[in-house]
């Protein structure tokens, strides 16, 4: 599986069961939208994005000035 991002911390391309299989997103980005006054696009609201090692994880933080909006995008694996 591989699972690519792009620089808003929204899913890009996801590729199942293996790489170099159908990218099973179609190319199309997810679209996050997020109301506190009027609808905006995560796009459009300049989030933070960074990578938690310890755990392997893509996290993407909004700042809207009255509060902040974490997001925590992980992949959990299990082989039988």
């Amino acid at each position: 599986m591989l699972v690519n991002y792009d620089e808003f911390g929204r899913i890009a391309d996801l590729y199942y069961p293996y790489v170099g299989l159908e990218n099973q997103t179609g190319g199309n980005n997810e679209l996050i939208y997020v109301k506190v006054d009027q609808p905006k696009e995560v796009s459009e609201l300049s989030p933070t994005v960074k990578f938690v090692p310890r755990i392997n994880a893509l996290q993407t933080e909004l700042d809207l000035g009255k509060f902040v909006i974490t997001k925590t995008d992980f992949l959990d694996v299990t082989t039988r």
